[in-house]
């Protein structure tokens, strides 16, 4: 742990307004976050079925290999 840090009241006051707002967004970034979470990775399964299926049925190796 680092050492604590001496603070002008006005710092600290800074410091108690934007603490609640900075976890109030963060409640709603992790929320948003949550709801994104399954379609992400619907959407990669997708994208990786995809890439297998043409790497398995390119006639071009090289095509393949990309």
């Amino acid at each position: 742990p680092s050492p604590p840090v001496s603070m002008s009241l006005e710092d600290s006051e800074l410091l108690s307004f934007y603490s609640s707002q900075s976890l109030s967004h963060l409640s709603c970034l992790a929320d948003a976050i949550d709801s994104l979470h399954p379609d992400l990775i619907v959407t990669a399964h997708k994208l990786v079925f995809i890439g297998d299926t043409l790497a398995r049925l390119l006639s071009s190796s090289d095509l393949r290999a990309k």
